[in-house]
């Protein structure tokens, strides 16, 4: 009579994974601490960026003011904070929600959507 031979079994590597198997799970702590990773990278980059461009350069055709129109709007206050601690005296000035103006080119309210006014 033959014995088999027992073998552990072993959990395979992540790159001998098959397709069908589930990615590893992260815990929220760890996907939370990633996010904000890269939010204070992202807020660090844009302080770089505006102060650099209040600094100015005879090679950059475009302010601080201008990008700062680019800046989304959760990340005013941070990067805000942010140029502070720098010394920087920039500061962005949040958008108020109803200062946005319509397109120029948007159909009319009135008129149907198949009728746009045309801008020459």
């Amino acid at each position: 009579m033959a014995t088999a031979s027992r073998t552990p079994h072993r959990r395979p590597s992540p790159s001998l994974r098959s397709s069908g198997d589930p990615p590893p799970r992260q815990t929220a702590s760890t996907t939370a601490a990633e996010a904000g990773q890269q939010e204070r990278r992202l807020i660090g980059l844009w302080a770089d960026l505006l102060s650099a461009l209040q600094q100015g350069s005879p090679g950059i055709a475009t302010s601080a003011e201008e990008m700062a129109g680019d800046l989304p709007r959760e990340l005013v206050a941070p990067v805000n904070r942010e140029l502070r601690q720098r010394g920087c005296s920039f500061q962005v000035k949040p958008l108020r929600r109803d200062a946005t103006p319509p397109p120029a080119c948007s159909p009319s309210r009135e008129a149907p959507a198949v009728d746009p006014r045309r801008c020459d």
